[in-house]
């Protein structure tokens, strides 16, 4: 057994000016429409910005997640991030975007778009985090359909998440 499983809880340390951006989404199948959750934290865990972004004509869970991602990546760069470190717990979604190719799937343009955002950064990493680690996104995910198709906090997280720090630790 691997003694260090919990070093995958841990937030990990970000240089001065990286920031973190985890990304989730939910999916409604029978409406077709997706909500994108980001969270933006600084190298001391500070909340930057939180958002909600509404997503329609959406295929897939898979697709709601490159949304997501598309997002996130879009709002981080009009912010002026340079340095991001995107966090997903989407395995498919982050596996797509590290294929670095072509792909001939129906998402292909959607993954295009995302690599040429990421080419935009001085420094820009995305990773694959297990559920509980990308617990700040998917608390979002809960209150996202009732505060509508889209809504930023800056420097904060939504009210009803405000507590989450204190159950997560």
């Amino acid at each position: 057994m691997n003694n260090d499983a919990t070093d995958e809880h841990r937030w990990m340390p970000l240089v001065d000016d990286q920031v973190k951006l985890n990304v989730d989404a939910s999916f409604n199948m029978h409406a077709k429409t997706a909500i994108g959750e980001i969270v933006a934290r600084d190298k001391e865990e500070v909340v930057l910005l939180s958002a909600t972004y509404k997503f329609l004509n959406t295929k897939s869970v898979l697709y709601a997640e490159l949304q997501a991602i598309l997002a996130g990546i879009g709002f981080a760069r009009e912010t002026g991030f340079t340095r991001v470190d995107i966090e997903s717990d989407s395995l498919l979604a982050v596996a797509e975007i590290k294929k670095r190719r072509a792909s001939c799937s129906e998402w292909r343009c959607i993954v295009q778009d995302i690599m040429d955002l990421l080419a935009s950064f001085h420094s820009c990493d995305i990773s694959h985090v297990r559920l509980i680690c990308n617990y700040l996104a998917d608390a979002i995910t809960r209150i996202s359909y009732l505060v509508g198709d889209h809504t930023v906090w800056m420097n904060s997280l939504p009210l009803d998440v405000c507590n989450i720090d204190v159950i997560a630790s």
